[in-house]
């Protein structure tokens, strides 16, 4: 039997996204043919850690100067994540990369959990809430330990929702280098290559679990990107590849045409 990517024209379908992650997933899906994709729901600034828990009673007033912003965070504080992937079921693709992993994530006295994201730090009144938080940081054995329970419960109710084979991790690995040939610099502190080795350790636990990882090497960013210069903004062919990747997976994944459905809440090109 041939295979279905070699059969059918993937240029001309559409798939339903729901989107968890940061900068790989989001730009991926915003750089591509505007109808490739129907974007289901964008969650960001969301570690898995946070998942279950509710730290909105340790945090103050959430006000951001985005509703984006806001939205996200509240996400994130709630903990309501799994309560999202319920209601998206009828999705064809969940994107999710481990970007935001990186900014560690902070536990509050009574046990709750929020994301270190730049939003959470913005917050008005947050700096002597967290001076009273513990931080835990991403790659010490602490978090990576929770890291892996969590996500071993989290694939585990995919499963269960009929969605794990539906989840395609993006891992391209960060860049070094520019297209310009210029090194990159290090990210709070941490060279490029911790980052590169710490996430392949969590990467490794996922595969464990069964879970599909769409992995890149020797990459290379974009000085001139839309969001600036990071490792991790990389320059277009790289999302080409990816976005080649996720249609072939899509169809592997949902063999009968499906259309589009009544679920888009944002079109891609308002992705920030």
């Amino acid at each position: 039997m041939q295979d279905p990517a070699e059969t059918v024209d993937l240029s001309k379908e559409t798939w339903r996204v729901f989107v968890y992650g940061g900068c790989v997933s989001r730009d991926t899906v915003a750089f591509a043919d505007p109808q490739a994709y129907n974007l289901v729901k964008y969650v960001a600034r969301n570690s898995l850690l946070s998942v279950g828990t509710d730290a909105r009673a340790s945090l103050p007033e959430l006000v951001l100067p985005s509703a984006f912003q806001k939205k996200m965070v509240d996400l994130d504080a709630s903990g309501h994540l799994l309560k999202e992937l319920r209601q998206m079921r009828g999705v064809d693709v969940i994107l999710w990369d481990l970007n935001i992993e990186r900014s560690g994530v902070w536990r509050f006295d009574d046990g709750s959990i929020a994301t270190n994201s730049a939003e959470l730090k913005r917050v008005e009144g947050i700096s002597p809430v967290l001076e009273n938080a513990r931080f835990i940081a991403f790659g010490s054995e602490e978090h990576y330990s929770r890291w892996c329970a969590a996500a071993t419960m989290f694939v585990a109710i995919l499963k269960e929702l009929e969605l794990k084979d539906r989840l395609l991790v993006l891992a391209p690995e960060w860049a070094v280098r520019d297209i310009h040939g210029g090194k990159n610099k290090k990210v709070a502190g941490k060279s490029i290559d911790f980052y590169n080795d710490v996430f392949s350790t969590y990467l490794a636990h996922l595969e464990n679990l069964g879970v599909t990882i769409l992995r890149l090497a020797d990459t290379t960013s974009d000085p001139d990107h839309k969001w600036g210069s990071a490792p991790f903004h990389y320059e277009k062919t790289v999302y080409r590849k990816l976005d080649e990747e996720i249609r072939i997976f899509a169809r592997k994944n949902n063999p009968f045409d499906r259309g589009v459905g009544d679920f888009e809440e944002s079109p891609a090109h308002v992705l920030s």
